[in-house]
């Protein structure tokens, strides 16, 4: 949902293609995408703590993780 949301709000820039969302369940998780931007929004429920990351990328192939 919130990635369909940003592929609307974003398609006026051009094409914008979306991926699979990756979760990752552990308290020290650093994901880190080469020629990417992001931001961390953190939020709170009944069961702790948790990061959405939206990371942004241009061109082909920038999306591979290291």
């Amino acid at each position: 949902m919130i990635a369909g949301s940003m592929k609307t709000a974003l398609s006026p820039l051009g094409l914008v293609e979306i991926a699979l969302p990756t979760v990752v369940m552990t308290p020290k998780a650093d994901l880190r995408v080469r020629g990417a931007r992001g931001v961390a929004v953190p939020f709170e429920d009944y069961t702790g703590v948790f990061h959405v990351d939206v990371i942004l990328s241009e061109g082909a192939g920038a999306g591979t993780r290291s």
